[in-house]
């Protein structure tokens, strides 16, 4: 949204009865900061609440002078409550807008909290700097790690023509679910018990019911899209182009990242065929392009002569595969085979994951 859409409609009336702005000082700058419990990442436990502040600052100035300004952060309602009665925005002398937005479309199940504020006095309103401009409580309803994004801010004068610089910054939270690893399916001392607190603590697995993690559950293509892009923050993307992914969903937006980052690929016809279960060498392939996305060491080789069946590796899983064994993340079977086509079951990709991180 731009600066012509900057004020709210209930401030369209004022906007005409107030006198135009003195000439925007085009080295003016603006910062937003966001902060969650003071910080630019937070660590809690699932049914934690975390205060969320927006630091309004002028760079190189002893105050701060507003004309008008706008301002947004959306959440992911799947890992957020609003408090009830949280949210205070400061007050400019004409009055201000605030309140939360469902989003639409990509953003479908985000919520928008927004500000606008304007000031009547031509020569802007004059705050401390810096300022605390909006806070706000979102109470953890999910495990995982979400990203707060920091949208449409802006800074104008009090005509809403001229728009000054700025910057804003995100924020991160990631949830742990202390019992998360307490499945009927995974007890401790097994070999990926630790593999599994590890990705539900970080929300990268969701598990199969309350009761069962579903260890034994063939990995989809779509679970494992969907587990590296929250890996990876969940970043601000499109829908896919697949036919077969239903958009404006996680997985639309996962599976986008990973086909624009070079992880993963269709299977023909512009389809993803995300229910179908992944191979341990296609498992081995994906994590591998996610290194080389991410631009990290892939000189470790291991030697795949060693295993049996090393014959029916892929040519095009060799190299995967060859990395990920001497990674230390993709083992052999414990009977002399790495069983290349065999089927990764859901433990087995949470293990690929945890030592992954190591």
């Amino acid at each position: 949204m731009r600066v012509k859409r900057l004020v709210a409609a209930f401030l369209a009336c004022v906007l005409l009865a107030v006198p135009s702005a003195l000439a925007a000082d085009a080295g003016r700058r603006y910062d937003f900061t966001l902060r969650v419990n003071g910080g630019g990442t937070a660590t809690v436990q699932l049914g934690d609440t975390v205060t969320v502040t927006v630091a309004l600052t002028q760079r190189g100035a002893d105050s701060i002078t507003l004309y008008a300004l706008q301002d947004r952060i959306i959440y992911n309602t799947a890992f957020f409550q609003l408090v009830e009665g949280s949210l205070t925005v400061k007050d400019a002398a004409t009055g201000i807008a605030r309140g939360t937005q469902q989003m639409a479309g990509t953003w479908a199940g985000w919520t928008g909290v927004y500000s606008n504020a304007l000031s009547v006095n031509p020569e802007g309103d004059i705050w401390e700097n810096p300022t605390t401009l909006v806070t706000f409580q979102l109470k953890t309803i999910r495990a995982g790690t979400s990203v707060l994004l920091h949208r449409e801010h802006v800074m104008s004068t009090t005509t809403g023509l001229d728009e000054y610089e700025s910057a804003a910054t995100d924020a991160t939270v990631i949830i742990k679910d202390s019992s998360a690893a307490s499945f009927s399916d995974v007890q401790e001392g097994a070999w990926y018990y630790d593999a599994v607190r590890y990705v539900t603590d970080r929300g990268l697995f969701d598990a199969k019911s309350a009761t069962a993690f579903g260890a034994d559950d063939p990995m989809t293509r779509a679970m494992l899209v969907v587990a590296l892009y929250r890996l990876e923050g969940s970043p601000d993307v499109e829908n896919s182009v697949f036919t077969d992914i239903v958009k404006d969903t996680e997985l639309s937006r996962a599976a986008a990242w990973a086909h624009a980052a070079g992880i993963v690929q269709g299977v023909g016809d512009n389809r993803f065929d995300p229910a179908a279960s992944i191979t341990r060498e296609q498992t081995a392939a994906m994590f591998y392009r996610r290194a080389a996305y991410k631009k990290a060491d892939l000189s470790a080789k291991g030697d795949l002569t060693v295993f049996t069946d090393n014959a029916k590796i892929s040519a095009w899983a060799r190299d995967a595969l060859a990395w990920a064994n001497g990674a230390k993340l993709v083992n052999g079977m414990g009977d002399g085979t790495v069983n290349p086509q065999g089927t990764s079951n859901r433990a087995q990709v949470a293990q690929v994951f945890y030592n992954f991180s190591k």
